[in-house]
Protein backbone atom coordinates (compact mmCIF):
# COMPACT_ATOMS: atom_id res chain seq x y z
CA UNK A 1 0.00 0.00 0.00
CA UNK A 2 1.16 3.01 -0.74
CA UNK A 3 0.72 5.85 1.92
CA UNK A 4 2.49 8.63 0.82
CA UNK A 5 4.83 8.71 4.00
CA UNK A 6 8.78 8.98 3.57
CA UNK A 7 10.19 5.92 5.16
CA UNK A 8 13.68 4.41 6.17
CA UNK A 9 15.30 1.37 6.42
CA UNK A 10 16.72 0.99 10.01
CA UNK A 11 19.13 -1.51 11.11
CA UNK A 12 20.68 -1.86 14.23
CA UNK A 13 22.81 -4.95 15.40
CA UNK A 14 21.33 -4.51 18.73
CA UNK A 15 17.40 -3.83 17.67
CA UNK A 16 16.87 -4.80 14.14
CA UNK A 17 19.51 -7.10 13.05
CA UNK A 18 18.02 -7.43 9.89
CA UNK A 19 16.58 -4.09 9.32
CA UNK A 20 12.92 -2.85 9.82
CA UNK A 21 10.97 -0.02 7.87
CA UNK A 22 9.80 2.83 9.43
CA UNK A 23 7.83 5.75 9.27
CA UNK A 24 10.37 9.36 9.33
CA UNK A 25 9.87 12.81 7.89
CA UNK A 26 12.96 13.53 5.68
CA UNK A 27 14.45 16.99 6.53
CA UNK A 28 15.62 18.64 3.63
CA UNK A 29 19.64 18.41 2.99
CA UNK A 30 22.14 18.57 5.67
CA UNK A 31 25.97 17.95 6.30
CA UNK A 32 26.98 15.30 8.53
CA UNK A 33 28.12 16.76 11.86
CA UNK A 34 25.74 19.66 11.27
CA UNK A 35 23.54 20.29 14.77
CA UNK A 36 20.01 19.28 14.53
CA UNK A 37 17.49 18.81 17.28
CA UNK A 38 16.01 15.44 18.06
CA UNK A 39 12.76 16.34 19.34
CA UNK A 40 11.83 16.99 15.93
CA UNK A 41 14.13 16.26 13.24
CA UNK A 42 14.47 12.42 12.40
CA UNK A 43 16.04 11.34 8.87
CA UNK A 44 17.45 13.59 6.12
CA UNK A 45 20.26 13.76 3.15
CA UNK A 46 23.42 14.98 2.53
CA UNK A 47 23.51 17.46 -0.62
CA UNK A 48 24.51 13.63 -2.77
CA UNK A 49 21.52 11.77 -1.23
CA UNK A 50 23.16 9.67 1.41
CA UNK A 51 20.93 9.33 4.30
CA UNK A 52 21.70 10.66 7.27
CA UNK A 53 19.75 10.48 11.13
CA UNK A 54 19.68 13.38 14.11
CA UNK A 55 21.87 11.70 17.22
CA UNK A 56 21.30 13.28 20.02
CA UNK A 57 24.78 14.84 21.03
CA UNK A 58 26.36 13.94 17.50
CA UNK A 59 23.96 16.41 15.27
CA UNK A 60 23.78 14.42 11.58
CA UNK A 61 25.25 11.12 11.54
CA UNK A 62 25.49 8.65 8.66
CA UNK A 63 22.89 6.22 8.82
CA UNK A 64 20.16 4.33 9.04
Amino acid sequence: MNTGEDIVCVNSRDYYPDGVWVTADIVGVHNIGEPCDPTTDQASQTPDGLPILCVQGQGWTPGP
